[in-house]
């Protein structure tokens, strides 16, 4: 599998991430492995493992480099999975999840977290730490509230040893998470806009596991 990611130099939110890796002209392509992606990349850098692709004007010419890297045969007539292949969107707005009451509650920011989540719980132990550096450095470099990244960064630069386990790294992210909504629980209800609906919570409430709220006890069970 081959994932792509599309970044746009000219918005001012993605000046850091393009200096970081060295962005002088468009289009500009890198190869490499998913997890030498969080460090940035420099042209003399020695022993690299991301490599500048600079025969990608066409898509034939790319593709032709990506099948010698590979040692495939990928064609550009292979099947193309179109947006026929995805579940409709739901027309009941009853049944969107992550609907606040008010307008300006909840949506992208729940929907955000339940992805957080999942992920965490999706990756394996050896997979934890970079699941873990992922996260940092998408919030760090794309979450549009300024005070918001600086918070979770803050988070994420204390924690010294390297996660190697899946439960240890979810752990980690619903206490960020039960930290970020204490922040915002005292920052809503001094200005009034927090949702009467859906009140922010401390997770998981002491009747849904009793057990949870001991810190000397810490258990992950994953399905």
């Amino acid at each position: 599998m081959v994932l792509m990611a599309r970044v746009d130099c000219a918005l001012k939110l993605n000046n850091k991430l393009c200096d970081d890796f060295s962005v002088t002209h468009y289009p500009m392509l890198l190869w490499g492995p998913p997890s030498k992606f969080g460090s940035g990349w420099k042209p003399k850098q020695d022993k690299s493992d991301l490599i500048l692709i600079d025969n990608g004007r066409t898509a034939d010419r790319l593709l032709g480099w990506i099948n010698k890297q590979l040692r495939s045969s990928y064609d550009l007539d292979d099947e193309k999975f179109e947006n026929d292949y995805l579940m409709p969107s739901t027309s009941d707005p009853e049944q969107m999840f992550c609907r606040g009451s008010r307008n300006n509650t909840r949506g992208f920011s729940c929907g955000f977290w339940v992805l957080l989540h999942s992920l965490s719980l999706r990756v394996e132990d050896e997979e934890s730490q970079f699941a873990f550096k992922a996260i940092c450095v998408f919030i760090h470099n794309f979450f549009i509230c300024e005070e918001c990244r600086l918070h979770f960064y803050g988070m994420c630069s204390s924690v010294s040893d390297p996660f190697t386990k899946t439960c240890d790294f979810s752990l980690w992210l619903w206490e960020a998470h039960n930290k970020v909504n204490e922040r915002l629980m005292k920052e809503e209800a001094a200005l009034g806009y927090n949702d009467p609906n859906f009140p922010k919570i401390i997770r998981p409430p002491e009747q849904l596991c009793s057990s949870c709220s001991s810190h000397s006890q810490k258990c992950c069970r994953l399905n």
